[in-house]
């Protein structure tokens, strides 16, 4: 059950920031028990959240809720991230669920199996009614600056200077408005017809042979004009968008379905499977053929 409140009302605490670094290709699968950002300060990594898989580089920020079954799986590079672990209300009696130590927040449970989730370790469940993005988990990619705000967080939390938990705190509730201004000037763009039809268009048709020109033409838009909407919502260029979309496509393919590598390639509309192999290596760091022989080693932490 969800407590029902105003985001102009939050309260933020920091309850932990630590700095997590994956150097092996490996799968974890994950349930938040708290709120957490993750901010992505080197290499990149696969996220799946309700069944949708979204590449994640450098800067990118993933919310999540608490109660989110997520999975992470980090190709063979340097990975690291910053995990921000905090509560929307600093008054404790707004989340009595919660106790310590808070190492127990940031670990996940098996799903499936002997472990289950612990219900009475799970933060309490807000729903915001005046800024309803945050009553689900996201992704958010294109944000200046990231990777400094977490960084200045995570010396805050380590600092040992008593007037430190008011800072950091403050510079919480900071990242927090900066986020949710991003989200909705982002989502300014968004409620225009055109660049939705644009987005939901390369959404529904990333495994046909969809180019900038292709897309400007079916709108009947300039070419620029394309690629400064769908750059102000996302962050992304416009081909960037497709190869991103595309790359997404092709990491469910390979890990849900057996199909080869030339089918796939095909399928998404790429010259050849050497030219998809290339593109895929490019955005996520890791070749197609070594994301299924990677897929078996499945971690819980």
């Amino acid at each position: 059950m969800s407590t029902q409140t105003y985001f102009e009302n939050i309260t933020p605490q920091l309850r932990s920031v630590f700095c997590h670094s994956i150097v092996e290709p490996i799968i974890h699968q994950k349930i938040s028990y708290t709120y957490r950002f993750l901010v992505i300060n080197e290499g990149s990594c696969a996220v799946t959240i309700n069944n949708s898989v979204q590449v994640c580089g450098k800067g990118d920020v993933i919310f999540l809720r608490p109660r989110t079954v997520y999975s992470t799986e980090f190709y063979p590079e340097k990975f690291s991230c910053y995990n921000i672990v905090f509560n929307f209300f600093g008054n404790p009696t707004r989340n009595p669920t919660i106790a310590e130590p808070l190492t127990v927040f940031f670990h996940s449970r098996e799903i499936e199996g002997n472990m289950i989730p612990k219900e009475n370790l799970f933060c309490e469940n807000l729903y915001f009614i005046d800024i309803p993005a945050f009553n689900d988990s996201f992704v958010i990619s294109g944000m200046p600056d990231t990777e400094k705000q977490a960084e200045k967080l995570y010396s805050l939390y380590k600092s040992s200077i008593r007037t430190n938990r008011m800072r950091q705190n403050a510079e919480l509730l900071k990242f927090i408005i900066n986020i949710t201004e991003y989200i909705n000037d982002a989502g300014q763009y968004y409620k225009t017809d055109i660049v939705k039809r644009i987005i939901e268009y390369i959404d529904e048709h990333c495994e046909e042979n969809i180019t900038c020109s292709s897309i400007a033409k079916q709108f009947s838009y300039h070419r620029s004009y394309v690629n400064r909407i769908v750059h102000n919502y996302t962050g992304y260029s416009l081909h960037t968008y497709i190869t991103r979309q595309k790359v997404n496509r092709a990491t469910q393919l390979l890990l849900e379905s057996d199909l080869p590598l030339t089918e796939i390639a095909h399928k998404l509309s790429f010259y050849d499977s050497s030219h998809f192999s290339k593109v895929y290596q490019e955005y996520t760091g890791m070749k197609p053929s070594d994301i299924r022989k990677n897929s078996g080693k499945l971690f819980i932490c």
